[in-house]
């Protein structure tokens, strides 16, 4: 292992340690469609497109909540379809069984100069039925390293706990 490959290492074991010992201020997300808990410098984005929803994000982790429609079935066959590598695991969101699909894959980050370093993410995604259609709940972290404890694991859990539509 090169000199620098290790020193990148070592800092970035050390920013994980430093994350892990600095308590997690917390705020609450109200808008229109839903009220959440979040880290408190995580900042929000609209998303675009057909699912009316939000994205949160501080610059390195991902949460999103977003409409996929009214039928829970089909929402749940589409995204097992798309990632038929995800484990299945039962789960309940608003006092309701669900199914959490988690998931670790390599990705390439492909900039400008061609392709770029590899990273690994770690995926979870939850279908959750309301009385007007599905919501899909989505947690997204990166690292250069598979991490079977991903950094703000500790967020989505808490944003999963205090999900609740309007």
């Amino acid at each position: 292992m090169s000199r620098r490959a290790l020193a990148a290492g070592l800092l970035l074991l050390s920013l994980t340690a430093a994350a892990k010992d600095t308590p997690m201020a917390w705020k609450t997300e109200k808008n229109d469609l839903f009220r959440c808990e979040l880290p408190e410098r995580w900042r929000r984005k609209p998303l675009s497109g057909s699912g009316a929803g939000f994205l949160f994000t501080d610059g390195l982790r991902f949460i999103s909540a977003a409409r996929q429609g009214k039928d829970l079935k089909d929402a749940l066959a589409r995204r097992k379809a798309e990632t038929p590598e995800a484990e299945v695991s039962p789960l309940k969101v608003l006092g309701r069984s669900s199914e959490r699909l988690k998931r670790t894959y390599r990705a390439r980050t492909d900039g400008d100069e061609g392709a770029g370093p590899r990273e690994w993410v770690y995926e979870e995604t939850v279908l959750v039925p309301d009385k007007a259609g599905t919501w899909e709940l989505q947690f997204q972290s990166s690292s250069a390293l598979p991490a079977p404890q991903p950094a703000a694991l500790e967020a989505w859990n808490r944003f999963l706990k205090s999900f609740k539509p309007r």
